[in-house]
């Protein structure tokens, strides 16, 4: 009796794992991504991704890119393919099936540039199952075939960070017209891949904050000439401020319409003051003058010239710590 119920029990063990949903292993190997577009939030991509089951059904039949930014554009190729170019998946020596698939397209994902210059990012590709349920099929980041990056993989203008895979259950709040479900009743395996990538500090502060303080350096010259060349102070401050906005136009330039305040605007922001009082102060400066107040013009100089030195750097400096 006792060896009786270990084999009903055994039996019932293997049809509870026979019900369970169908495990499918993925990976993906990083080949390429030669542009990054920020103002459309898209980005150009060639890579792989691979699928291990054991089971009745074919992963790559009822995949979907749920990120696609031109679906018309993508570019498949089976590895293992039949004579027309269909998936033809090869059996491996565990009894699983192995497909790999080519990937060259243009996917989106939102961008955060809240940061920008000094912003990270992610470049992101998500599939999901669009027909079988997670009842019935389940995504596992693939703990053999580890995910990875060509060994000459770069991307001009970026550090690259880690490459990721993390699996999901996707919903919808609607059962696009199907009356027989529910909506919120269906739940699809999902899966996304992240590759992290950041600015390079020293080249953006070149590229983008050392222009300004320059036009800010100059600006502050303002206050070391003497406030009856008011002509002179004038010309450079208007000089200075017509720079300021040329930067920031032409840095803006790749920058999409957003409903915020990036980081460099805010800097710009701070410089525009700065061109303000050094222009307002030389207006107060020439009246001194003119009222044979020269030494006290001076005075007022020097310390409008420690304090906006003071306030560029501390500003500058606070914006880009802040978090």
């Amino acid at each position: 009796m006792l060896a009786l119920a270990l084999v009903v029990s055994l039996t019932a063990a293997a049809e509870g794992e026979a019900l369970g949903p169908q495990q499918v292993y993925v990976g993906v190997y990083m080949h390429h991504v030669p542009e990054i577009d920020l103002k459309t939030s898209t980005y150009l991509a060639d890579f792989f991704i691979w699928f291990r089951w054991k089971g009745p059904h074919d992963p790559t039949q009822t995949l979907e890119w749920t990120n696609l930014a031109d679906a018309s554009a993508l570019t498949r190729t089976f590895i293992f393919a039949d004579e027309s170019g269909g998936s033809k998946p090869v059996e491996l020596p565990d009894g699983s099936l192995h497909q790999q698939i080519h990937i060259q397209g243009r996917f989106t994902h939102p961008f955060s540039i809240e940061r920008y210059p000094f912003d990270e990012q992610e470049i992101v590709f998500e599939i999901e199952d669009n027909q079988l349920q997670v009842g019935e099929l389940v995504y596992v980041p693939d703990p053999v075939g580890k995910s990875a990056l060509h060994p000459g993989f770069a991307l001009a203008g970026w550090e690259v960070g880690d490459l990721t895979l993390a699996v999901s259950q996707a919903r919808y709040d609607t059962n696009f017209g199907d009356l027989r479900v529910k909506a919120n009743e269906q739940t699809f395996a999902h899966l996304t891949a992240k590759l992290h990538v950041k600015r390079p500090i020293w080249s953006s502060l070149v590229k983008t904050i050392v222009p300004i303080l320059i036009v800010l350096l100059i600006t502050l010259v303002v206050f070391l000439i003497d406030g009856k060349y008011f002509d002179a102070r004038m010309g450079l401050g208007i000089t200075t401020l017509i720079s300021a906005v040329a930067l920031q136009l032409t840095s803006s330039a790749s920058l999409p319409d957003v409903g915020y305040v990036v980081l460099l605007d805010k800097i710009y922001n701070v410089s525009y003051f700065i061109i303000f009082v050094a222009l307002l102060e030389s207006v107060v400066a020439v009246r001194l003058v003119d009222q044979e107040q020269s030494a006290r013009a001076q005075r007022i100089d020097r310390t409008t010239l420690a304090l906006s030195l003071l306030l560029s750097l501390g500003a500058g400096v606070w914006l880009v710590l802040s978090r």
